[in-house]
């Protein structure tokens, strides 16, 4: 018998969350993190891996994640950071902690669009629901939502429909 150097592990092997675009960056950056001993940027790091082998569970069909199931995980993320730095309105500590985690996850979530492109779309919305008061919003933000979920968080888009519906009505 001939011995054989076993082959390392392909990368991602041992979390079980596969490698490729942000799940691949996510892996790189926590490798780099555990050989700089960032505590900080690690611990966020852990969290993101594990709600992408939650994603993956959750997906079944073959255990595969998509970059969707990342993005939706990430932004599913960085909503439980947003109402942590909330709720720990007394504790500036945690606070900086959970906004210090919302930068390690920000970083790996896409681009949002800009003012002026999210405007565009509220309008469309609000021109293709039909909607005139501020009270209606949620048609407009489930109609952006719908055609832009990956793009753009729900709580910008309420707040740029909400403007809008005002503008409209005070004219």
């Amino acid at each position: 018998a001939r011995d054989r150097a076993a082959s390392p592990p392909a990368p991602g092997a041992a979390t079980g969350v596969p490698v490729g675009g942000t799940a691949a960056r996510v892996e790189a950056a926590l490798h780099d993190a555990m050989k700089a001993k960032q505590t900080d940027r690690l611990s966020a790091l852990r969290s993101i891996r594990a709600a992408f082998q939650l994603e993956q569970t959750r997906a079944g069909a073959g255990g595969k994640l998509h970059e969707a199931g990342c993005i939706a995980a990430l932004r599913q993320l960085l909503k439980q950071r947003h109402e942590a730095i909330e709720a720990f309105a007394g504790s500036d500590e945690r606070q900086a902690q959970e906004r210090k985690e919302a930068a390690v996850i920000s970083e790996f979530l896409p681009a949002g669009p800009t003012a002026q492109q999210l405007r565009e779309w509220v309008e469309l919305a609000i021109e293709q629901t039909g909607v005139a008061s501020p009270e209606q919003a949620g048609k407009v933000v489930g109609a952006v939502m719908k055609a832009h979920k990956d793009r753009v968080d729900g709580q910008s888009v309420r707040a740029a429909t909400i403007a809008a519906l005002r503008e409209r009505s005070a004219s």
